[in-house]
């Protein structure tokens, strides 16, 4: 450690003792007290006097004739730290430059000697903080990658960089944009130096894959001004069927994705829905659909080919409203669709002709999806506290299983799509009254004997609530749904929730925004969502992980649709009422929809909602 030495600074102080008197043998006294001021310093650092850094001052004066009995320092600045009365102060300069530092040595007789010297500091640099980020987040091969410095140096400014992409190739620019030619795992380094030669390192793993999970194969606009608000597309043998608040239910076709023919849903008087529904396609190409409020609310059957209308039947009475579903297709003739508000209602119409065969009421109404047992049990989703109805089809017609009997009683499943596999065991998700987060659970159907009500097999909670989603079934026996993520006060993250279907829960993936989907899984077991606040088009591995996200609009308040085809189908607004688009993504690893009981929203891309055989 390097040591400064000082000179040496001498007072002499003489004290004379004695006085006059009458023996001519005594002579005068002389006492002196003599100090010779000296001292030492050092810093911390061992190269010499740094500001920020701890100096330390030792006291070597030298007294004659007495001893130290206090010490003073004056180290050549103002405010806190600049004096001391320690012997061997340690003190920290905040500004460099030349200072004087005065050390005053007081002897136990009175005597008092100052000495002074001067000390030189060197500014100590504050170095840099290297950081950056990189889009797009997850990068593929042949992407370009833009890395952007997000460096800063407190005291001075950042003039060089140097970056490593981790594949041999380097940069020297503030922000390169570099091309992975080869998939895998890049430690991406970033060196940045300031204009004093500090320096400082960042570095990042960085994923690349082989391909993208998805690319955006076509687009097309099907309303100049509007709003999805939940519906979402469904798919013919030829067109796409999409509907939005302007009004208009479109074909779009598959093949020129042009539109083919748009359908005035208002030419009767429907008062449009906020949510809007969903369409759904029976095997011959009908397209069914339900819309409006009060007595202005009706179910259309259309041609799916030519948009001609089959038939119309009227809803209509005080307080209905059509919401958050799509009409349920049997195996035989006839179609469910359901209704909220004070005249809530279940209702069973004749493919054929539109006649109705039953309609009931079941407590709270519809207020989300319905599904269809293949022994015709009608499960819908309630509004309240009545969570999920049964439907039971004995002897040719229905029995509404009203409360207490509703599955889940006392919680809320607003919006919410309800799945059955094959064994008739039905997952269902719900605002759980009781601890305001959200539940998921099963229920076996084979076990309802019309006066019990059923309890769960098990069930999963989470911190946020589930609604506007609903759960859907991929391979290895997995169940996903969506927790919607909070706003404001108390904020709760959403997640994707993974769920073994004996009721372990896997993992969850965090959501960054506001996702109000059903999710979809395809044959490669990835599983699909639609980011309803950020217009994200997002896909998510079997393990949790983030394959592929990619920005298609600006809201994409609706459930993915995988067709048999490989593509995914979204809708969007560019902007909030703005234009409408429907997006057609081509998958990279799947071919289309998994192959389990349930693997999307309706079921499968017709949206029939029934359960298969």
């Amino acid at each position: 450690m390097k040591r400064l030495f000082f000179h040496t600074c001498t007072v002499v102080a003489l004290l004379l003792s004695g006085a006059c008197n009458d023996d001519p043998t005594s002579g005068d006294e002389e006492a002196q007290t003599r100090i010779d001021i000296s001292f030492t310093c050092e810093g911390s650092s061992g190269d010499g006097l740094w500001t920020q850094q701890e100096i330390h001052f030792t006291n070597t004066s030298q007294i004659t004739g007495s001893s130290a009995a206090a010490f003073e320092w004056d180290f050549g600045f103002q405010g806190v730290g600049s004096t001391s009365t320690e012997e061997n102060p340690t003190v920290v300069f905040t500004s460099a430059g030349e200072k004087t530092v005065t050390l005053t040595v007081t002897a136990a007789d009175g005597t008092k000697v100052s000495g002074s010297q001067k000390i030189t500091l060197q500014r100590t640099n504050g170095l840099p903080e290297a950081s950056f980020t990189h889009d797009p987040e997850a990068p593929s091969i042949g992407d370009e990658v833009t890395f952007t410095d997000t460096s800063v140096d407190s005291d001075g400014e950042i003039v060089s960089w140097a970056w490593d992409f981790g594949d041999g190739n380097r940069s020297e620019l503030q922000s390169p944009v570099h091309t992975y030619t080869a998939s895998g795992s890049y430690t991406v380094t970033l060196t940045v130096t300031d204009n004093d030669g500090g320096e400082d390192t960042a570095t990042l793993n960085l994923a690349v894959s082989e391909a993208p999970e998805a690319e955006l194969a076509w687009s097309t606009l099907i309303a100049e001004a509007g709003q999805i608000n939940h519906g979402a597309a469904a798919l013919g043998s030829s067109h796409l069927y999409a509907a939005t608040t302007a009004g208009e239910l479109v074909a779009v076709n598959l093949t020129t994705h042009q539109i083919d023919w748009r359908f005035d849903l208002t030419k009767d008087g429907a008062a449009l829905g906020d949510p809007m529904n969903t369409p759904s396609v029976d095997s011959d190409g009908t397209v069914y659909y339900a819309v409006g409020k009060s007595s202005a609310a009706f179910v259309y059957a259309i041609d799916g080919t030519t948009g001609s209308q089959k038939w119309k039947y009227t809803i209509g009475s005080s307080g209905v409203r059509v919401e958050y579903n799509y009409p349920l297709i049997s195996d035989q003739d006839y179609i469910v669709i359901g209704n909220r508000g004070t005249n809530g209602s279940i209702i069973v119409l004749s493919k054929s002709d539109g006649s109705e065969r039953f309609r009931g009421a079941p407590a709270g109404g519809v207020g989300g999806c319905l599904a269809l047992a293949q022994d015709g049990t009608i499960l819908s989703c309630s509004t309240g506290t009545n969570a999920f109805t049964l439907s039971s089809f004995l002897n040719g017609s229905w029995t509404i299983c009203n409360t207490p009997l509703n599955l889940w009683y006392g919680n809320y499943a607003n919006g919410v799509q309800p799945a059955i596999d094959r064994s008739g065991r039905v997952y269902l998700a719900v605002q759980n009254q009781q601890t305001g987060g959200g539940s998921v659970g099963c229920f076996d159907l084979s076990k309802f004997d019309g006066s019990t009500q059923l309890q769960p097999e098990w069930q999963v909670d989470c911190d946020a609530q589930i609604k506007y989603s609903g759960c859907v079934l991929g391979p290895d026996n997995r169940v996903y749904v969506v927790s919607q993520q909070d706003s404001g006060i108390g904020e709760k993250a959403g997640e994707l929730l993974a769920i073994h279907n004996d009721g372990t829960l896997l993992w969850s993936w965090p959501t960054e925004s506001k996702i109000l989907c059903v999710p979809a899984v395809d044959n490669a077991g990835n599983i699909h969502l639609a980011d309803q606040e950020a217009g994200n088009y997002i896909i998510i591995s079997p393990e949790g992980e983030i394959l592929f996200k990619e920005q298609c609009c600006a809201k994409s308040h609706t459930s993915p649709v995988i067709g048999d085809d490989g593509m995914v189908y979204l809708l969007g607004e560019q902007t909030k009422g703005g234009a409408c688009y429907v997006y057609a993504y081509k998958l990279k690893s799947a071919t289309g929809p998994a192959d389990t009981d349930w693997p999307q929203y309706g079921q499968n891309a017709r949206h029939t909602g029934l359960q298969l055989p």
